[in-house]
C-alpha cells in the first residue's frame, strides 16, 4: 500500500510523491486506463509513453507563529503559484485527478486554454509570467478548474497554467505525464504491448 506520509493540515507545504504508480495498484490502473490512454494516443497522434506520475499535497498557510511561507526573494514560479508552462517533450499531455474536493479555497488548478499555440520566441523565453501580465495578455481566457474528488482533466502543459493559492482546505492531486520521445526513466511503462 502507498504511504502518503504524515502531514500537518495547517502547514503551508507541498510534498511530492514521485511515480506512485510503481507502488500503488490503484494509481497504476488509473495511469493505464484504456479510455484515458486512447484519448492521450489520439491527442499525441502516436503511442504514448507513461513518463511520470506524481501525488501532490498542498496545504493552506499555517496559523502557527512560525512563518512557513517562502521568502519573498524566491524566484517567481518556484512553488507553482505563478503562471508557467512545462516542456516535458516536444509533445506531451498530462492527466490530472483531484483526490480531494477542490474549490476556490483549496488551491484549484488554473489554465489559459490555447496559450500553447503559436508561441513567439519572446514567449518561449518566458516560461513564467506574472499574474498581471497574464491578465493583460489573456484577459478573460483564464479558467479555474473546480471539482469534486475524482474529477479527471487533461492538459497540454505547454499551455500556461498554475495552482491558485491554497487558502483554507488542503488539496491532493495526482498527475500522470505522457510523452512521445523523452527517455523513459528506468522501470517506466509503455503501452505498446497491451
Amino acid at each position: 500500500m502507498l504511504s502518503l506520509g504524515i502531514y500537518q493540515r495547517n502547514m503551508w507545504h507541498k510534498s511530492w510523491r514521485t511515480n506512485p504508480h510503481k507502488n500503488c495498484e490503484i494509481i497504476d490502473r488509473i495511469s493505464r486506463n484504456a479510455t484515458l490512454v486512447a484519448i492521450v494516443r489520439k491527442y499525441l497522434g502516436a503511442e504514448p509513453i507513461l513518463w511520470l506520475t506524481r501525488l501532490r499535497w498542498t496545504f493552506p498557510p499555517s496559523d502557527h507563529p512560525v512563518n512557513l511561507r517562502p521568502p519573498l526573494d524566491r524566484k517567481l514560479g518556484q512553488y507553482g503559484n505563478a503562471f508557467h508552462y512545462d516542456a516535458h517533450d516536444f509533445n506531451a499531455l498530462t492527466a490530472f485527478v483531484y483526490l480531494t474536493d477542490v474549490n476556490l479555497d483549496s488551491g484549484p488548478h488554473m489554465i489559459i486554454p490555447g496559450s500553447h499555440k503559436n508561441k513567439s520566441l519572446q514567449d518561449l523565453a518566458h516560461i513564467v509570467i506574472k499574474d498581471d501580465v497574464a491578465q493583460r495578455i489573456f484577459r478573460n481566457k483564464i479558467k479555474v478548474i473546480l471539482g469534486n474528488k475524482g474529477l479527471v482533466f487533461l492538459e497540454d502543459i505547454s499551455c500556461y497554467h498554475k495552482q491558485a493559492v491554497c487558502n483554507k482546505k488542503p488539496r491532493l492531486m495526482l498527475s500522470v505525464d505522457y510523452v512521445l520521445r523523452r527517455s523513459v526513466p528506468p522501470e517506466s511503462v509503455t503501452f505498446q504491448d497491451g
